[in-house]
């Protein structure tokens, strides 16, 4: 990215941004904490220095085009340690946000899940935040009364909106994080 061999895209997304009149939130590279990614600190040569570098580059270039694109910084809820070290700073980030799921059984709180890595978000920034990805996988019991209890307590914590992976995602080695009618009974 540094070197400019993506800028040609990143100029015609930026532009189409524009062109639609409408405001976007660009969520760069997300979980960059987490290990599944290739832009993630700690894979090949990337650092979490040159990651913020990437970070900075693209937003900055895309808010040369366009007002529209909003920036939204979103990293996993673990591994905590990381999240500091990636963060482009105040003036990079429109929004911040966390991904996190409910996966153990019995499944954890939202309060356990997203607690601790929004203190550390709080701490960093006053932005909006939103939760960009947020499930309970669909073998779990009582998901529905889960689901209640996570909007209660985004809505507690003034999370400005929250979306569910609803993705069935067991072909890539995960879980089926599928909404279903239990959750849509508690919404």
């Amino acid at each position: 990215i540094l070197r400019g061999d993506h800028d040609a895209y990143i100029d015609r997304f930026a532009h189409a941004i524009a062109d639609a009149g409408v405001t976007v939130l660009l969520r760069f590279a997300h979980e960059m904490n987490d290990r599944f990614f290739p832009w993630t600190p700690g894979k090949g040569t990337n650092t979490a220095s040159s990651y913020v570098k990437a970070w900075r580059y693209v937003i900055g270039r895309v808010r040369d085009i366009t007002p529209r694109a909003l920036s939204w910084w979103c990293p996993n809820v673990t591994p905590l340690a990381t999240i500091r070290p990636t963060w482009p700073g105040a003036f990079w980030v429109d929004r911040i946000g966390l991904d996190g799921y409910a996966w153990r059984t019995p499944l954890r709180s939202a309060g356990r899940i997203f607690g601790p890595a929004l203190a550390i978000l709080r701490d960093l920034s006053d932005r909006p935040v939103i939760i960009g990805e947020f499930a309970a996988t669909a073998t779990a019991t009582h998901r529905g009364r889960w689901f209640r209890q996570t909007v209660d307590w985004f809505e507690d914590q003034r999370v400005t909106a929250a979306i569910w992976l609803s993705m069935d995602l067991r072909g890539m080695g995960h879980r089926d994080w599928r909404i279903a009618p239990d959750v849509w009974a508690a919404a």
